[in-house]
């Protein structure tokens, strides 16, 4: 299983994932870090509540 569902909608969860896949998707979020490709967490769940509210 890759880490989208099959409608696409969502990221998989753990349970969904082989330790390859989870591996892969905590060093692409690792190299964004060290990138400097990050949000404030604050800003990121502002963004994530905005988007949200709009599809209820």
């Amino acid at each position: 299983m890759d880490s989208k569902d099959k409608a696409g909608n969502r990221p998989s969860i753990r349970d969904e994932m082989s330790k390859e896949e989870f591996d892969a998707m905590m060093a692409a979020g690792l190299a964004q870090a060290k990138e400097g490709r990050s949000f404030p967490v604050d800003v990121a769940f502002s963004g994530l509540l905005e988007k949200l509210s709009g599809e209820m």
